[in-house]
């Protein structure tokens, strides 16, 4: 059987089972008493049809974190509450991450020298951790992992305060239970907050949560 018979076969297969599963797309008017979550949820589901956006003039909406949706705009990014209103404007920032545990990462890019700082602030739009770090994560169970440009890892609490820095891992992982899972030279391994072994090197691939 020739390529071209095959991929016929095969089109007119999808067309018939598309005919078949064709889902009517819900209506939805969009008023000022629908609120943001019904909106960004509604934007998920493929068979939704809003009608009306007067409160959606943002390009761009994460999933709720915190109680607070982040939005862009022409370059621009800022925090919504359910309401719609813009309670966050994050202005001179290069990069914004959603919040988690009340902290949103933010990171300034510094041009005269070439390289990104990264700090946090909370949902006031406050910075709270300078922006002083070469590199960090999103905060998990407390802590947040940084990177030193020198590619040393380590953890800062929710003060900002180094709380454990070692140089001997190659990479550094907050995991449930206050626990970390760690890389050394291709290996992995789960430590506690106190640096002791739960888990000793020797495996390649450690699934955590």
């Amino acid at each position: 059987m020739g390529v071209v018979k095959v991929l016929a076969i095969l089109l007119t297969v999808f067309l018939l089972f598309a005919c078949e599963s064709t889902i009517e797309p819900t209506e939805i008017e969009v008023t000022e008493e629908t609120t943001v979550l019904e909106i960004v949820e509604s934007k998920t589901k493929p068979e939704v049809i809003i009608l009306v956006e007067p409160i959606l003039e943002y390009s761009f909406y994460s999933p709720f974190s915190d109680g607070l949706v982040r939005v862009e705009k022409d370059g621009q990014v800022g925090f919504i509450d359910k309401t719609g209103e813009l309670v966050i404007e994050c202005v001179g920032y290069s990069t914004v991450s959603p919040f988690r545990e009340g902290f949103a990462l933010v990171g300034k890019y510094h041009s005269d020298e070439n390289y990104y700082a990264y700090g946090f602030i909370d949902t006031s739009g406050n910075i709270v951790i300078p922006l002083e770090f070469f590199n960090v994560h999103p905060f998990k169970n407390g802590t947040a992992v940084f990177t030193t440009e020198n590619g040393d890892c380590g953890l800062i609490d929710k003060e900002g305060n180094i709380i454990h820095i070692d140089i001997e891992y190659d990479y550094i992982w907050p995991i449930e239970n206050g626990n970390y899972r760690i890389v050394k030279d291709g290996s992995e391994a789960i430590i506690d907050n106190d640096g002791k072994f739960i888990i000793s090197f020797g495996y390649d691939y450690l699934l955590t949560r």
